[in-house]
Formats: structure tokens, C-alpha cells, sequence
């Protein structure tokens, strides 16, 4: 059983999932679906009746906490969490160790898998699979609103769509964000994300493009030594900016709908609407050329070290000549 985390409650409201399988990019989400399941199995005794596991953690000890019987309270939970390490999958022994398990499983214990990857182990008709990859816009901003209706206060909708796209869809973001602009103001306008809340790099790097696109030549490169002065690594920036444009190459010489763009990139189908907002501005010849530009930057950043803010900024001149 598959379901998308806004529809998680209404789910294990209705069935009880002895396995639970939370997968997805959301650290936020991942969490919470965590603390939702917790609340709907009304375990008593959590400090005895929920065990927590991590990527060190043996199947055998695992499948043990699982096996055994909840003490003065009707269910117990445990939590196996990978999703913040490089552990992709257990090994064929564990593998045929869980499969066992998950046939005849304990109808007392929910065995939930925290992951940030989707993972084949936990296909099954008798595991629910959450999806807690990044939300959609609308019901993001539905969650903005509801935060600030909860407390008596507002938010404008095109301020809080904004301030979904500066934090990049992250829930954890937009969360802490929220929270600050509650505490700012009864009522948040547009102007007030601008001035507060800080663009992701992701975002940035977003308006850098659109500038050297638009041949704003000033607005490109005060925007990339501000980036600069806050701390952002000059190799880091010229990675993430080659991403885009590579992205941007893709896009013009693929065939494909936006949809299946988005899913063979693994990104949201919004950032396939923002890119080709500055795609348009572009020939595939003349990105293919400006491929060629970070390909010499990599070159030159390797025989002159120490010197990745200037083949940064030359960069930069060169896709602004384009």
C-alpha cells in the first residue's frame, strides 16, 4: 500500500500496518509521519515500548525488539533510521531475514523504516509505504495559511508562495520560517519574506541565471559577489551553476513533457517551469557553448589553486558575452 504523507492519517486511522516503510528526500515530513504513527497507536510506556535502531543496528536485534510482546500497552513501536547515512539496503542474509518476518509479522509491534530513498526491500502488500518527498506547492501554501489562521494571523498567498520557492519546497525550512515571520508581524506581505527570509543557494543561483541571461551584467555580478561574502564556496557556486545550465541543455534538446523531465531528473516539475524561463533566452548551440566555458574553468581552477574565485568571476563575463 502506497500513500502520499498528507493522506497518512486518514489511513492508519482506518488499518493498523504492522510495517511501515517512510521513504523520502523531506527530513521534516519524515519525521512527522514518525510522530503521527507514535500519536495513532496510543503507546503507553513509550520509554519501554518504543525502541530506536540506527544503521549500525543488526537485523537480529531489530526483528527481536519486534518479536517481543508490548508491556502494558496494546502495541510498540520500532524505529529502524538509515536516512541519515550512506546504508542503501541490507545485505541478500538480512534481506531473507526481514522478507520472513514481514510474511507473519507481529500483529502487536508497527516496524517502521525511515529512509531518504525509496528502497525494493519494502514491497509488500502488508507494508504501507509512505511518500514523504517534497510537497506540491498548493499544499504548501495551504500549510503556511493554516499555521498563521491558527494563531490569528495572515499571510498574503503570493508572500507565502514565495516564501515556498525561496526555501526551495524544504519543509524544514519553510517551518523555521514560518515561525519567524508569525513572530514578526499579524500580517505578512510580500515585501516582508523579500527582506527576511533568506533564498536558498539553489534560488540564488536561479537569479544569477536570470540576470546573465537578461545581459544585466551589474545585477549578475553583484548578485554573485554577495553570494561570495556570505560565505559560498567559489567551486561550490560554479557547480551548482553548470547544474543549471546543464539542466537547461537538457531540457532544450529533450522531447519529453515537463512531467517526464521532472521525473528522469528527479526534481519538482515547478523547477522545469522556472529553468525554461531562462531557457528562453537561449539556443541548445549557445548553451552547448556555455558547457564549454565551465569545462575550462575546471581546467584552469586545477593548475592555478587559490585562484577558484576568478575563474568564477571569468566565468561568469564570458556566459554574460554569450
Amino acid at each position: 500500500m502506497n500513500v502520499k504523507f498528507i493522506n497518512l492519517k486518514n489511513e492508519i486511522q482506518k488499518n493498523f500496518y504492522p510495517v511501515i516503510s517512510i521513504e523520502g528526500e523531506d527530513a521534516y515530513l519524515r519525521g512527522k509521519a514518525i510522530e503521527i504513527i507514535r500519536e495513532n497507536l496510543n503507546i503507553v510506556l513509550p520509554d519501554i515500548n518504543i525502541n530506536n535502531f540506527s544503521d549500525d543496528s543488526s537485523v537480529e536485534d531489530i526483528l527481536y525488539a519486534c518479536e517481543s510482546l508490548p508491556f502494558g500497552s496494546v502495541k510498540k513501536m520500532v524505529i529502524e533510521d538509515f536516512s541519515n547515512t550512506a546504508k542503501a539496503a541490507f545485505n541478500s542474509a538480512e534481506r531473507e531475514r526481514l522478507q520472513k518476518y514481514f510474511i507473519n509479522p507481529n500483529e502487536y509491534c508497527c516496524l517502521a523504516f525511515v529512509t531518504a530513498q525509496k528502497n525494493d526491500l519494502f514491497k509488500s502488500d502488508k507494508i504501507l509505504t509512505i511518500d514523504c518527498g517534497k510537497l506540491e506547492k498548493n499544499s504548501l501554501i495551504k500549510w503556511v495559511k493554516s499555521k498563521f489562521i491558527s494563531v490569528n494571523k495572515s499571510i498574503a498567498d503570493d508572500a507565502a508562495e514565495t516564501l515556498i520557492e525561496y526555501c526551495l519546497f524544504d519543509m524544514t525550512r519553510i517551518s523555521a520560517e514560518t515561525e519567524k515571520l508569525i513572530s514578526y508581524s499579524n500580517n505578512i506581505t510580500i515585501g516582508d519574506v523579500t527582506a527576511l527570509v533568506h533564498k536558498d543557494i539553489e534560488y540564488q543561483i536561479f537569479d544569477l541565471s536570470t540576470y546573465i541571461s537578461s545581459k544585466k551584467g551589474d545585477a549578475a555580478l553583484e548578485t554573485l559577489e554577495q553570494m561570495l561574502k556570505s560565505g559560498e564556496e567559489a567551486t561550490g557556486l560554479l557547480a551548482l551553476l553548470y547544474n543549471f545550465y546543464r539542466r537547461m541543455y537538457y531540457i532544450s534538446v529533450s522531447a519529453d513533457s515537463d512531467a517526464e523531465i521532472a521525473n528522469k531528473l528527479n526534481i519538482k516539475e515547478y523547477a522545469i517551469t522556472k529553468t525554461r524561463s531562462v531557457l528562453s533566452k537561449y539556443t541548445p548551440l549557445k548553451l552547448k557553448n556555455a558547457l564549454a566555458f565551465f569545462e575550462t574553468a575546471e581546467v584552469n581552477i586545477k593548475k592555478t589553486w587559490g585562484k577558484d574565485g576568478e575563474q568564477l568571476r571569468i566565468t561568469v563575463l564570458k556566459l554574460l558575452n554569450l
